[in-house]
């Protein structure tokens, strides 16, 4: 049976950025029932010129919430999303199966969801896995048939 281990994010807070509000657009990602068991942390590192950048990185772990928060991410993205992610969901999956993915990150603080176009986004990975190993065929067919019943709500 496949299943989902966890949901990790990952955004830059820039110098020009409140990082509340990059921790918002974080916690927008996930479904808000289980937004309090979203594990967030921060680091600082300095960027060109020695400017600092706040990175701020979160895990949601449980079976449960991973998958509510699957289904939550692909019902709030719009339809060509889906489609797009339809057509490259073989490119955005790794031999660990791992699913990436990446929403816009100005558009997650102001609670609406859709993929990034730009440089300025959340980067989410859904780790899926699978008793004894992950097969990627069948994660492949899984994301797809979650695409298919969640993406159109």
């Amino acid at each position: 049976m496949l299943g989902i281990e966890r949901i990790e994010t990952r955004a830059y807070s820039l110098s020009t950025e409140d990082p509340d509000k990059v921790k918002t657009a974080i916690l927008n990602v996930h479904d808000e029932r289980f937004r309090e068991k979203v594990k967030v942390t921060q680091t600082l590192t300095e960027g060109h010129l020695q400017l600092p950048i706040i990175v701020i990185n979160s895990a949601l772990t449980g079976e449960k919430a991973c998958l509510e928060t699957l289904y939550y991410i692909l019902s709030h993205l719009p339809r060509e999303d889906i489609r797009f992610l339809k057509d490259s969901v073989e490119r955005r999956l790794d031999e660990r199966c791992v699913f990436f993915l990446r929403i816009d990150k100005q558009a997650s603080f102001l609670g609406k969801l859709q993929l990034s176009k730009g440089p300025d986004l959340i980067s989410v990975q859904i780790h899926l896995h699978q008793y004894p190993r992950c097969v990627r065929d069948d994660a492949i067919a899984f994301i797809l048939d979650h695409l298919e019943k969640h993406g159109d709500s």
